[in-house]
């Protein structure tokens, strides 16, 4: 409108005659209900389930747990993203040193082998603490136990061989009456692990040779692992012996074992090996080379196996695979330096405490659809559950 137009309107005008009207009809422009309309249709779109669920579906888990919190139809959606998928379910569980072991024990519930404390302290399902086996009494010289790292059952919760690290030694304990039945060192190779096998106790070794490596080197480590009668702790014969075949072991730390198989985190080969324990024949291999992509492996350290899932920590890798037996990738859980390094207790200053400085080896067991992790390798340290 011109600016002569528009005085001559304004000149004609009469006063308006306001008809009464509701207070959202004299703040809202009609238009603006269409905007609401759009923007509440908007609101149901990106609360949907299929539309949230299929964005989760593009995270990892780890990073949809702030979105978890928006509101609750994004909570059901997490809900079914994380569906078959293993999740925190309790954080610092019990109190350890340089322990890095855990083993489901035959009637339910978990043994860590407390390598600081001289003891083997046992856990229900849900982590709360049951008891304390064959402790310290509190003088030196009547310990039962010096520096257990490893336990394996004989086959029900009284009965089980231990693995004395600083003494490279195996005891056979009767746990509740805190009896040694036998000692034996079968082996000069450093004993690491332990697992049993039908009859068979299964003892994994390393051998390291050379000077200590520099920082970001690998040491020359060889291995094999021992095959024990159950019973009486005789060597019967071995397998994965350093041979510069397929089958040979560079520092392997932790094994587990599902029916005839056993499967090996060969921590410097990058790889996890699969033998048949009775006869040790070397049935396949997965990784092989450091690499971070999925289904490959940078130190795989801790190894647990069972529902059809293996589960591999990688000590350099700082995460946690979850693996089909077939190798394909299922799910990725990755850990920071920050996580660990509360971990470490504040009151030692020793230069080997600190988290940056340790690969942050962690052990693994399922106790039925319970993962435990527990580790790394410092003066303090405890345990996490995932269901």
């Amino acid at each position: 409108i011109s600016p002569g137009a528009h005085r001559e309107s304004i000149q004609g005008a009469t006063a308006p005659r306001w008809a009464p009207v509701t207070p959202r009809e004299a703040l809202v422009p009609p238009r603006c209900d269409e905007a609401i309309e759009m923007a509440a249709a908007a609101h149901r779109v990106l609360e949907s389930h299929d539309l949230v669920s299929n964005v989760l579906g593009f995270l990892a888990p780890h990073e949809c747990y702030q979105a978890a919190a928006v509101a609750k139809p994004w909570a059901r959606a997490f809900q079914t993203r994380m569906s078959g998928l293993f999740r925190v379910a309790r954080k610092d569980v019990g109190d350890f040193g340089y322990t890095r072991r855990a083993t489901a024990m035959p009637g339910g519930g978990v043994m860590i082998a407390d390598y600081r404390g001289d003891s083997l302290q046992v856990f229900s399902p849900n982590g709360e603490k049951v008891e304390g086996l064959c402790e310290n009494p509190g003088d030196w010289e009547e310990r039962v136990l010096f520096t257990p790292s490893a336990v394996a059952f004989t086959g029900d919760d009284d009965t089980a061989w231990v693995l004395e690290s600083d003494s490279n030694q195996l005891a056979l304990m009767r746990l509740h009456e805190s009896e040694r039945l036998s000692t034996i060192v079968p082996t000069e190779f450093m004993m690491t692990d332990l697992a049993v096998a039908d009859d068979a106790l299964l003892v994994l070794c390393i051998q390291y040779a050379g000077e200590e490596p520099e920082a970001g080197e690998e040491p020359e480590a060889e291995g094999k692992i021992l095959v024990l009668n159950k019973a009486s702790g005789a060597i019967q014969r071995e397998f994965a012996t350093p041979d510069h075949s397929e089958s040979e072991l560079r520092g392997a730390e932790c094994m587990a074992v599902l029916g005839p198989r056993v499967y090996v985190a060969d921590t410097y080969n990058h790889a996890v090996k699969i033998f048949t324990h009775a006869d040790g024949v070397l049935r396949d291999i997965f990784g092989g080379q450091r690499s971070a992509r999925l289904g490959e492996f940078n130190e795989p350290y801790g190894i647990a196996v069972g529902d059809g899932q293996m589960i591999i920590s990688e000590g350099a890798g700082r995460r946690i695979q979850v693996l089909s037996l077939e190798g394909e990738p299922l799910q990725m859980i990755r850990f920071s330096i920050e996580r660990w390094r509360t971990w470490s207790n504040p009151d030692v200053h020793d230069e080997y405490d600190r988290v940056e400085d340790y690969q942050l080896g962690l052990g693994l067991c399922l106790d039925e659809s319970r993962l435990w992790c527990v580790g790394p390798n410092t003066s303090l340290n405890h345990a996490d559950i995932f269901v």
